[in-house]
């Protein structure tokens, strides 16, 4: 069903693709299965092939001729998406985003949105900022999962929804919209500043190599192919907080070595939630995020290595939710961090009292 200004898919038609859909699918070696029934619409992902869990899945609609292009051209108007969607695995980030023929920059309309729990309705939506679209673009739209993991998946949506509306009076976007690969304010800017309580590293059995290191003073914890850094604090009594907008873990950089040129070794160091599990977990156990929290390079030596953490990662590691964090190799970097002394990986972030701020992108002062 379509009107001016507006496009609606309420999923009653059983053939997405009949009905303008398509998929695609891309980086690593996963499939995608997008299907309706009933009203809801489900995109199911297959990544048991994939071997190192860089891939991405979408779904995309021209929503042209259905909004009011020439409405959209305008420089006081803007794109909003809306969509309601529950996961059958948490917690799991998935994107919205908006394009049109002349689009470059793929980061500049999309924003992430983390669905912390399974089997429960989530409202999302994204309103563009300055979505420069012309009235004969053909515009398009898109509902992406990246780097889930290597098993299977499903997400469901119940109606996805396209205006054209005015940000002066359109209100507030639902879910809290995270943006893509933020930018890093200086710690200093921060209210807190937490310390590690530990940081050890872990050898990986399941990878081939030897554990390697690219310093040997003894506060150090090392990354490598075969080994992985895991972080924990002390939030005791902390309770639950809000946090407000991105924070970022500091880490000194005593040095780092690149794979030296493979092309399937992105060099990044991939950073991880630990969860906190069940009552039903056995002692010592550890359950891991596999949809990574960020990848980043690391900094040269002597330099800090500065990782953006998210809103929802912050108040999960706050509450308990999350037990800490762990490092590992993405390709073939091998890198030595600071563990203790003056030097320790640190926590920077921000707190306000009440409820989640569902709107919040950034740092409150850097956004």
């Amino acid at each position: 069903m379509a009107r001016a200004a507006d496009y609606i898919d309420d999923f009653d038609q059983r053939d997405p693709a009949a009905a303008g859909w398509s998929t695609a699918t891309g980086d690593g070696d996963a499939k995608i299965r997008f299907s309706s029934a009933g009203g809801t619409a489900r995109i199911e992902v297959d990544a048991r092939e994939d071997a190192r869990n860089i891939w991405w899945a979408f779904i995309r609609h021209a929503v042209t001729p259905a909004i009011d292009a020439a409405e959209l051209a305008r420089p006081d108007r803007e794109l909003r998406i809306e969509a309601r969607v529950r996961t059958d695995t948490a917690p799991r980030r998935i994107n919205l985003h908006a394009n049109h023929a002349r689009t470059t920059d793929f980061h500049s309309h999309l924003r992430e949105y983390d669905l912390p729990t399974v089997n429960e309705w989530f409202e999302i939506s994204m309103t563009t900022r300055d979505f420069d679209a012309r009235a004969d673009d053909e515009v398009f739209v898109q509902l992406a999962l990246m780097d889930w993991g290597l098993r299977t998946y499903e997400l469901e949506i119940d109606y996805l929804r396209v205006r054209v509306v005015d940000p002066a009076k359109a209100g507030p976007d639902l879910g809290r919209p995270l943006r893509y690969r933020p930018d890093v304010p200086p710690p200093a800017s921060y209210a807190h500043a937490v310390p590690v309580d530990a940081a050890s590293t872990r050898a990986l059995p399941a990878r081939s190599g030897p554990m390697r290191s690219c310093g040997d003073a003894p506060e150090q914890v090392h990354v490598s192919p075969s080994q992985l850094i895991v972080l924990r604090w002390n939030f005791a009594g902390a309770g639950t907080r809000t946090v407000p907008g991105w924070g970022v873990l500091a880490l000194h950089t005593a040095c780092a070595r690149e794979s030296g040129g493979d092309l399937e070794s992105i060099d990044e160091l991939r950073v991880v939630e630990i969860l906190a599990g069940n009552a039903g977990q056995s002692a010592g156990a550890e359950i891991v995020n596999e949809q990574p929290m960020i990848d980043v390079r690391p900094s040269g030596s002597g330099m800090p290595t500065l990782i953006p953490v998210s809103p929802p990662v912050l108040e999960r590691l706050l509450d308990g939710r999350s037990t800490g964090l762990a490092i590992s190799s993405h390709g073939g970097v091998v890198a030595s961090f600071t563990a203790g002394g003056d030097q320790p990986p640190t926590l920077y972030f921000d707190t306000t009292p009440g409820a989640s701020n569902e709107t919040q992108e950034g740092h409150p002062d850097h956004d």
